[in-house]
């Protein structure tokens, strides 16, 4: 272990990622036996972060506090990458009239930085900030798909195949069969794989070292984006991801 590792440093951090993926509020209790940690060390932090505004508590459980909010998003706007893909965004939504979005690999998730909504009165996008499963996304698949084989390959060891619906993988196996396809056409699509009823399609942003950098793409429901559209936006994506690419440097 590294001699300048803090283990109540490590345990926080460890508590902030689980009440950022949680869909509900978690008691002291919970936390602890989820993370496989002491209650009392688990208590005495979270006491310590309500005073300073990072969790609130509610009926004897947390959630995240409004501070930590706040500087999520102060994160996220300094991001130099945000302010290269809002334009290039906003002209997708308005080409296909369904939400878009870009997203970076962030350890084993896909994070969203920035959405640009539909100007439909229903939509289904995330919000920024988001973090998603990397193998039922389509911006998840394209870091998997266009990564080194042996990075995709650990991320893939160190992930949690959660099934959300009938159609998402739930093994390794199953998920790289699927890799060389998004690698042959260019791009991923979630098939209904994170959500029933939404389709998404995302295509990788390079940087100039032929790295990817982040994915760009679109998410609508299945009603307005079915499969017969996947060719229109396929392109569309594409198009949107090589121009982004040129403006991370790609030759």
């Amino acid at each position: 272990m590294n001699k300048y590792h803090i283990p109540s440093i490590a345990n926080t951090c460890s508590i902030f990622q689980l009440l950022t993926t949680s869909k509900k509020a978690m008691s002291s209790s919970a936390i602890a036996n989820e993370l496989n940690l002491p209650r009392t060390s688990v208590y005495r932090i979270l006491q310590t972060l309500e005073s300073e505004g990072m969790v609130q508590k509610i009926n004897n459980a947390y959630i995240m506090g409004h501070r930590l909010i706040n500087l999520g998003f102060q994160v996220t706007s300094h991001i130099p990458e945000r302010q290269l893909c809002v334009p290039i965004l906003q002209e997708l939504t308005n080409q296909t009239q369904e939400s878009s979005h870009f997203a970076v690999l962030s350890d084993t998730n896909s994070l969203l930085i920035e959405v640009c909504d539909s100007p439909q009165a229903l939509r289904v996008a995330s919000r920024p900030g988001t973090l998603a499963d990397i193998h039922c996304s389509a911006s998840g698949k394209c870091f998997l798909a266009f990564a080194p084989e042996q990075v995709a390959s650990d991320l893939m060891d160190r992930i949690t195949f959660t099934q959300r619906t009938n159609n998402t993988h739930i093994n390794k196996a199953s998920l790289m069969n699927e890799l060389p396809t998004v690698r042959r056409l260019g791009y991923a699509l979630d098939n209904i794989e994170y959500h029933e009823n939404v389709r998404c399609i995302a295509a990788p942003v390079f940087n100039g070292l032929g790295q990817v950098s982040g994915a760009i793409g679109i998410t609508a429901s299945t009603n307005r984006f079915p499969k017969s559209r996947i060719p229109e936006m396929s392109k569309q994506v594409l198009a949107a991801a090589e121009q982004l690419s040129q403006r991370f440097g790609k030759h």
